[in-house]
């Protein structure tokens, strides 16, 4: 495989980021309460420093796929970290730096430190898109803030690359960039009210159980004779989870409220089953709705194995500060299975 000079160089960045860092005692764990951060490293431009809480997957990332929406793998984050706060401030940003250099030093990756040196301190061969119109750091500037480039812990190399080309870089190092307050550029996520609820939407952590069964799932099911599911309010699991998206540096936060909207049960064996499968649906007090059955077609003493899988509604109410408007995504399918479930063979019923 041919890698250019520019890839190779920003492969190497990508992974020292990731394993000297770690050396170093510097990685944190990713999840609820702790910083998440891709590779499992403290990475400068690759860590995200959202905070989650609430019901959410310690791994800060979910098993599972949205349904029909894809949250960025990576965007543009306040920058921050090593102590220093707030490190988006020209002066903030130059202490936050100083860091940055001390590493590559010991790291004794002197390329990398000196490139980072001549971009935001002196401003040489530095792209417009960094927004660095009085070096060092725009000391003296306001009205805008430093951002770095931030993922998520599942995160690749591919995805960085994408955000930082979309943002128009031509210098390979350049991984910090200063944005006007209130003027995202066009078309790169930004970590904001709604961004944040997103990635809250996206980790959130579901337990749905299983519904009621009568007869129960582990009783003896009975050939013909339907299979009733019930589910009283908010019972086995199927009720309303909250999950909080929070960048401490900000005070910026959003939380998400998750709510079934739908079961559905098949059997993974064809044929044992009607309707092979059953979709049934919520009411919004996380009951079921009437009429929800399945009917086995043949006995087993073997057993079968019942799949369930739910979808679940995610909402965020929206920012009454900035006015974004709130929106409603699905996440799911959750699946899980169930057996064995013996199904006898009465001969009246049959007959009948």
């Amino acid at each position: 495989m041919h890698v250019t000079k520019t890839a190779r160089t920003r492969m190497t960045r990508w992974v020292a980021s990731v394993a000297l860092l770690a050396g170093l005692g510097l990685s944190g764990a990713a999840g609820s309460g702790a910083r998440a951060d891709t590779g499992g490293s403290g990475g400068f431009w690759i860590a995200t420093h959202v905070e989650l809480s609430g019901s959410v997957y310690s791994g800060g990332g979910s098993p599972y796929s949205p349904d029909g929406w894809t949250p960025p793998k990576c965007w543009l984050e306040l920058n921050s970290g090593y102590g220093v706060d707030p490190a988006y401030t020209p002066d903030g940003f130059a202490a936050y730096m100083a860091q940055v250099y001390a590493f590559y030093l010991h790291a004794q990756e002197d390329a990398i430190r000196n490139a980072f040196y001549a971009i935001y301190h002196d401003g040489k061969g530095v792209d417009s898109a960094v927004g660095l119109s009085a070096p060092p750091y725009n000391q003296g500037l306001s009205g805008g803030k430093w951002y770095a480039i931030a993922c998520t812990p599942d995160a690749g190399y591919g995805d960085y690359v994408a955000l930082q080309s979309s943002l128009g870089v031509a210098n390979q190092y350049e991984e910090w960039f200063w944005l006007a307050d209130g003027a995202p550029p066009p078309g790169v996520p930004v970590m904001d009210p709604n961004l944040l609820a997103e990635y809250a939407a996206a980790n959130t952590k579901v337990i749905p159980g299983w519904p009621t069964f009568s007869p129960k799932l582990n009783a003896t099911q009975t050939v013909n004779l339907a299979t009733l599911i019930t589910n009283a309010p908010g019972a086995n699991g199927f009720h309303t989870y909250t999950a909080t998206a929070t960048l401490p540096t900000t005070g910026q936060s959003s939380t998400v409220n998750a709510n079934p909207v739908s079961v559905t049960f098949s059997a993974q064996e064809p044929g044992v089953m009607s309707p092979p499968s059953v979709t049934c649906y919520f009411n919004a007090d996380g009951s079921l709705q009437s009429g929800c059955q399945v009917t086995f077609l043949k006995s087993t003493t073997t057993g079968y194995t019942l799949v369930e899988s739910s979808m679940w509604n995610v909402t965020w109410t929206g920012d009454p500060v900035t006015g974004e408007p709130g929106w409603t995504k699905p996440i799911g399918p959750v699946r899980q299975t169930f057996g064995p479930v013996i199904v006898q063979e009465i001969q009246t019923v049959v007959g009948h």
